[in-house]
């Protein structure tokens, strides 16, 4: 007897077969056990997902001798079902039979019965290949077909299928099969056949199934055809058959494009490509890595891992920030888009390389304690004295504590509505001390604290603030400060329909918290008109006065746009991989007088004047 494919010999003779398509099967199980057979139904799915092989099943369960018990897969039907020899289910390739002719000439069959069944079955395949007059003569019978015929269509493009058709019919789309249900189903024919299977090759052979139950079979039958029935078929032997590299190879051509080690990374794709890598498969492998690192950095849920695992995205994450990760997706995916018109996929596929190499990912920043005693000696002898520092108006005032120690710096991690999203994430190792700094502050720069003796000055002119100095403000900040104050900036609908206070309301509802720390918060904004008024000394003041007494926020307002944020987080970011980020600012708050209260009496004599008020005392 000729060799029968593995997935041929291994077709679902019951709907308990069926691998992936549970609710389908349910369905079609109620409506056999109900009585309730359709006149038509369109199954519709990619390769491999079981369309044609349900279609068979269902036209053998429902004539089916043993109501009971169908698909018997005993009595006569059920048998000439299996071996492909029953009259009354007829099948028609529409891919070779399109034309208006083969269609009339199923129709001119439709007036006569079953032979030996209950029902006729026509089963089309790949409907979407009919003509337009093909489904034009198809569409009055299909719509009224007689009691006795079922049609079954096939299809995997569905858009293609006139609407007049689907609407006629009863619709199921079959999902990819799962990876684990792809395995336990390899697992089960490897067992029948004999064949010896590490689990590794099965997860790979799920891989490149892409959610096709045929193709993983057939993947399967062709690793057997290579090693032979008593070779055991490894990882390594689906690589050479369809020219595969393993996800740690992946891994470590990201590190030598991490590292910008170009010669490195063109000698390694030409080994790809001395071993047949497919340079398409080789893409979208590296955009799943990226994604499933992002999705897990996002998450911090290993259940998102499907391609990689918890040590191979880390690996991943030190090198690139999740916005890193993000262009190179892109980079990927334009590349991916230029190879349908490529003449040659690996020159695109390197210069997508070596645009990767032009993303500046993360640097681990390690400096030796005595290498920073030195930094600080050096400081020592230019202009520090003492821990404290405080000069006239002109002088920044700043605490610098010598021997304290940073084992951990996290770095600034924020998200803008609308407007800008992107995540850092740096970790310093290695001691660092801050020391004391002296710095003069030109008229130019930001006055940001007030001399404690001075009354408020209230300056109507707008102030600008430049980056280095919200740079300052920023390292104070930090993330849990900031969800504390969004909550907090919730209540301010409370206050929209007071007269006094709307203009705040207002104001401050247009803005998103960029960062929030001890005594100041950062607000943005992508117009710069209204950072401008928020700037406004007279504004700022009453914003301050305003969180302060209703949001229980007792912090100095600043505003930024939206391109001045961008720049600070990378200046924040090129600060934190030399090692040179500032001190933060310790900003004074504004100094606000209680207004002296104002007796009723003194409001009647102020309006009426003494001379017109005559006041009685109560006995």
């Amino acid at each position: 007897m000729t060799y029968k494919a593995l997935y041929r010999k291994y077709r679902p003779t019951r709907f308990e077969d069926v691998v992936g398509q549970d609710y389908i099967i349910k369905t079609l199980r109620q409506t056999i056990k109900q009585n309730k057979v359709g006149h038509a139904y369109l199954f519709c799915g990619t390769r491999g997902t079981g369309k044609t092989s349900v279609a068979k099943l269902f036209a053998k369960t429902i004539n089916c001798l043993n109501p009971n018990e169908a698909p018997c897969n005993v009595c006569d039907n059920c048998v000439a079902s299996d071996n492909n020899v029953n009259q009354d289910i007829v099948e028609l390739d529409a891919a070779s039979n399109n034309s208006v002719d083969d269609i009339r000439d199923i129709i001119e069959q439709l007036k006569y019965v079953p032979f030996q069944s209950k029902y006729k079955v026509y089963i089309i395949d790949e409907v979407h290949m009919l003509s337009g007059s093909a489904f034009n003569a198809l569409l009055k019978s299909l719509e009224e077909p007689p009691q006795h015929v079922v049609f079954i269509l096939a299809t995997t493009e569905p858009n293609k299928v006139l609407p007049t058709i689907i609407s006629r019919c009863q619709r199921f789309d079959f999902l990819r099969v799962d990876k684990q249900s792809i395995i336990k189903r390899l697992k089960y024919v490897a067992n029948k056949e004999g064949i010896d299977i590490s689990t590794q090759a099965l997860i790979m052979i799920s891989e490149l199934a892409e959610g096709g139950m045929r193709d993983a079979l057939s993947i399967l039958d062709q690793c057997v055809a290579y090693t032979g029935e008593t070779s055991k078929i490894y990882e390594e032997t689906i690589k050479e058959i369809y020219g595969l590299t393993s996800i740690q190879d992946k891994i470590n051509l990201v590190d030598l494009i991490h590292k910008k080690q170009a010669k490195d990374v063109l000698d390694k794709l030409k080994e790809f490509l001395t071993r047949g890598i497919d340079f398409k498969r080789l893409t979208n492998d590296f955009i799943n890595i990226f994604k499933e690192s992002i999705l897990y950095s996002y998450t911090n849920n290993e259940e998102v891992l499907e391609y990689l695992d918890k040590k191979q995205a880390n690996q991943v994450l030190e090198k690139y920030s999740d916005s890193n990760l993000l262009d190179m997706i892109d980079i990927l995916m334009k590349a991916s888009e230029s190879y349908f018109n490529a003449v040659n996929i690996y020159n695109y596929f390197e210069v997508a390389c070596l645009k990767l190499m032009n993303i500046k990912g993360k640097e681990r920043i390690e400096k030796t304690k005595p290498e920073v005693k030195e930094d600080i000696q050096d400081l020592k002898e230019e202009s520090i004295e003492h821990e404290e520092i405080y000069d006239d108006e002109d002088t920044e005032v700043i605490e610098y504590k010598e021997d304290e120690i940073i084992e951990e710096t996290q770095e600034f991690k924020q998200s803008i509505e609308d407007y800008y999203e992107e995540v850092y994430e740096e970790e310093l190792e290695g001691p660092i001390e801050k020391v004391e700094q002296k710095k003069e502050i030109t008229n130019e720069s930001l006055e940001l604290f007030l001399d404690e003796e001075k009354e408020e000055v209230i300056d109507n002119s707008i102030e600008y603030y430049d980056n280095e100095t919200l740079l300052r403000l920023v390292v104070q900040c930090d993330r849990d400060t900031r969800s504390k104050d969004e909550e907090k900036f919730k209540d301010l609908i409370k206050y929209r329909y007071d007269l006094n206070l709307a203009r705040y309301v207002n104001l401050l509802s247009k803005t998103q918290i960029a960062a929030s720390g001890e005594d100041c918060i950062l607000l943005v904004n992508a117009h710069e008109a209204i950072v401008n008024e928020i700037n406004d000394k007279t504004v700022n003041i009453e914003l301050y006065k305003f969180i302060k007494e209703n949001l229980d926020i007792d912090k100095m307002v600043f505003g930024l746009t939206e391109d001045q944020y961008k720049e600070i987080l990378n200046l924040f970011t090129q600060k934190v991989a030399t090692g040179t980020l500032p001190n933060p600012y310790k900003v004074n708050r504004y100094k606000i007088k209680k207004e002296k209260e104002i007796k009723p009496i003194d409001r009647v004599i102020d309006l009426f004047g003494l001379e017109n008020v005559e006041i009685i005392e109560e006995e």
